[in-house]
């Protein structure tokens, strides 16, 4: 939504590849430059141009998401076609229940998950379903 300023659709698409799950995050906003793609994911880089200036950050955000993705097994990927939108893919490994041993009753335990997401930049002032 912050680089899609003139309102442009976000979709978000879920599928199974092979052994991974991965999310596609498709905008139609500004896109990027293809010579900023290698440095994207370095802390503190900012694509420099004055179109995106006004729109604040501090170039932490998506090297904070590939750290994360990373340590999880996983790793994110970009397409973008500069003026026109980007496509930015999370894959992670899929986790289906895992058995963690016998609980008291000799049974067994399965793990599971539970996904929270919390943000609280009002910038973003939409909402999102899955």
């Amino acid at each position: 939504m912050k680089y899609s300023p003139d309102g442009g659709r976000i979709s978000i698409r879920a599928y199974r590849w092979d052994d991974m799950l991965s999310i596609d995050i498709k905008d139609e906003g500004l896109g990027i430059p293809k010579e900023s793609l290698l440095h994207l994911f370095q802390k503190f880089y900012r694509v420099d141009n004055s179109d995106r200036r006004r729109i604040g950050g501090t170039g932490l955000g998506l090297a904070i998401v590939d750290e994360v993705i990373k340590s999880h097994g996983g790793y994110v990927t970009v397409f973008s076609n500069y003026g026109h939108g980007s496509t930015f893919t999370i894959s992670l490994p899929r986790v289906t229940q895992k058995e963690v041993g016998l609980n008291n009753d000799g049974q067994s335990r399965k793990l599971s998950y539970d996904i929270m997401v919390i943000e609280d930049d009002n910038n973003f002032g939409g909402t999102a379903q899955i």
